[in-house]
């Protein structure tokens, strides 16, 4: 079986290119001019774009805590292969694990932040005793590649 995120992870990243493009400009032009005074009294412009603006920091940081990852995902032959990315920003460092499927003892998947960041932590056997590879951001995946993973996964334990 073979699949990747990479159709997912177009849509993250227009969206993610998107916003800010969208944002600034829309923040420069209700400073620089009366309308928003003119039709919104509840609130100042002022206190608009310092809450705008808290919000998108906050999304910029979730964005980079949950980690999304270009994953592709290969258990062809007599390897398991899985390759992925992360789309952080100032991160560009490309990974792979690959390992033999007689080798592949166990995996664990770990949720935290309320559930939102899932990560996925292969256990694998080598000639010094069992191995625990570092964990791989599932969040970029859908829950149906999740669910393709975890039941290719379970055929070689």
């Amino acid at each position: 079986m073979k699949f990747d995120n990479k159709q997912n992870l177009f849509k993250f990243n227009v969206r993610r290119y998107l916003i800010p493009i969208i944002f600034f400009p829309l923040m420069i032009v209700i400073f620089l001019t009366n309308f928003f005074d003119d039709y919104v009294k509840f609130i100042t412009k002022e206190k608009f774009i310092i809450i705008a603006t808290i919000i998108y920091i906050l999304y910029v940081i979730y964005i980079n805590f949950v980690n999304y990852c270009y994953i592709e995902y290969r258990d062809d032959n007599s390897k398991i292969i899985l390759r992925y990315v992360s789309v952080r920003l100032f991160s560009d460092e490309r990974n792979s694990i690959e390992f033999e499927k007689r080798n592949f003892v166990k995996y664990n998947i770990e949720a935290s932040f309320f559930n939102l960041k899932k990560e996925l932590v292969f256990f694998i056997k080598t000639p010094n005793g069992i191995a625990k590879y570092p964990s791989i951001s599932l969040t970029g995946l859908t829950k149906n590649q999740k669910k393709l993973l975890v039941n290719s996964l379970d055929k070689y334990i």
